[in-house]
C-alpha cells in the first residue's frame, strides 16, 4: 500500500451514518487482499493474512493514528476496527454461493446457438450446466437479509398491441432464459410479473449475495443482447429491450395460509424488494441500476464500474437523499 498521508489534527475521520434497521446505512463493507498462511485438512481450518485492498483504501494519519480511508464511502477504518473484525472472523465458517459458469460470454454463446436451433425446430435445448431444482421459498429464518432484482421488458404493452400473440412466444423465450441466467448465480425466481420477473438471492453471507447480484444483473443484459434477441430476429420476431434494478435489505418471509381451501403461500415483505422495482423504473433501455444499500455492500471491482445517477426516488420511498447507481 502507498505511504500514509498526514491529515490535519483538527480534521475528524469520517463518521458512518446510522439510520433505521431497514435502511441500514451503517453497514461497512471491507475489502481485503488475502494470502493463505496455512491450512489444516483435519480440522478444515484456514489461516489467512488480510491487507486492506489499495483499490479501495488509502492510508492516512489523523491525531497520530493510522486510518484506511474508503475512497468510495468515505468510511475510515481504524486499526482497532480491523483487529476487532479479525477477532470476529476467528472460527467463522466460510459461506459459498455456487456460480455454475466460468465465463458469461461462453455461456451466452452456447445459449444463442441453442435458441437458434429451437427457433427452427421447436425443440428446446436446456443449458449444458446442471442447476439445482428450484426450491420453495424458505420461511425460516423469518427475518433475514436478501437481495432482489426486478427485470422488466420495456414498452411491453405497445409491443403486445403490435405483434399480438407472437408476444407470448417472445416472452416464453425471454422468461426461460432470464430464469436460467438467475440460476447460474444460485438465484431464485420469486414471481413472474406479466412482462418480467422478480428474482432474489438468499444466502447467509451478505457480501456474497450482493456481489452475485451485480454479476447476475450484468449477465442478464448480456444474455438478452447476445442470445435471446439474435435468436428472435432470426425467427422473424422483434428483439426485446429490458431494464434491471436491484437492491439489498432486510426481508420478512411469512407463510400466508387459508386452511379451509388448503392454501399455503410463502410471501416476502421487504422495502428492498419495493425499492428494486422503483430503481428499475428509472433505468434507460437495456441498463442496470442499483440502490444505495446494495452499492454499500459490493466489492471494489464492482464499485469501479458504478456511477452515481441523477435519478431521485427519495420522496417515493420515504428516505432522504437516497442514491441510485448505474453499473456497466
Amino acid at each position: 500500500m502507498s505511504d500514509s498521508k498526514e491529515i490535519p489534527e483538527a480534521e475528524e475521520p469520517p463518521r458512518r451514518r446510522t439510520l433505521t434497521e431497514d435502511d441500514d446505512r451503517s453497514y461497512v463493507r471491507a475489502d481485503f487482499q488475502t494470502r493463505v498462511v496455512k491450512t489444516d485438512e483435519a480440522t478444515k481450518m484456514i489461516w489467512m493474512e488480510l491487507v486492506p485492498d489499495p483499490r479501495r483504501y488509502r492510508e492516512v494519519v489523523s491525531n497520530g493514528k493510522k486510518l484506511w480511508l474508503d475512497k468510495y464511502s468515505n468510511d475510515a477504518l481504524t486499526e482497532e476496527f480491523l483487529a476487532d473484525m479479525a477477532r470476529q472472523f476467528r472460527g467463522m465458517p466460510l459461506s459459498h454461493l455456487p456460480r455454475h459458469i466460468d465465463d458469461a460470454v461462453a455461456y451466452t454463446n452456447d445459449r444463442r446457438r441453442a435458441l437458434e436451433v429451437e427457433m427452427e425446430t421447436g425443440e428446446h435445448i436446456p443449458p449444458l450446466e446442471k442447476f439445482e431444482r428450484h426450491p420453495v421459498l424458505a420461511t425460516t429464518p423469518a427475518k433475514r437479509s436478501m437481495t432482489f432484482l426486478s427485470i422488466d421488458i420495456c414498452d411491453s404493452t405497445a409491443l403486445q398491441a403490435r405483434i399480438g400473440g407472437a408476444f407470448d412466444q417472445c416472452f416464453q423465450v425471454f422468461f426461460r432464459e432470464m430464469a436460467n441466467a438467475v440460476a447460474v448465480f444460485s438465484g431464485r425466481i420469486f414471481k413472474a410479473t406479466g412482462d418480467g420477473l422478480i428474482a432474489y438471492i438468499d444466502t447467509p453471507s451478505i457480501n456474497t449475495q450482493c456481489d452475485a447480484a451485480i454479476d447476475m444483473g450484468l449477465t442478464l443484459l448480456r444474455v438478452l443482447k447476445d442470445a435471446v434477441n439474435p435468436a428472435l430476429e432470426r425467427a422473424g420476431l422483434p428483439p426485446l429491450q429490458m431494464r434491471v434494478g436491484a437492491e439489498h435489505g432486510l426481508a420478512r418471509v411469512k407463510l400466508l395460509s387459508v386452511p379451509s381451501i388448503e392454501l399455503a403461500a410463502p410471501e416476502i415483505a421487504a422495502d428492498a424488494l419495493n425499492r428494486a422495482v422503483k430503481v428499475e423504473k428509472t433505468c434507460a433501455t437495456n441498463t442496470f441500476r442499483i440502490g444505495e444499500a446494495l452499492y454499500r455492500r459490493i466489492h471494489v471491482q464492482w464499485l469501479e464500474r458504478a456511477e452515481l445517477t441523477t435519478s431521485d426516488i427519495s420522496a417515493a420511498i420515504g428516505l432522504e437523499n437516497y442514491k441510485i447507481y448505474s453499473i456497466e
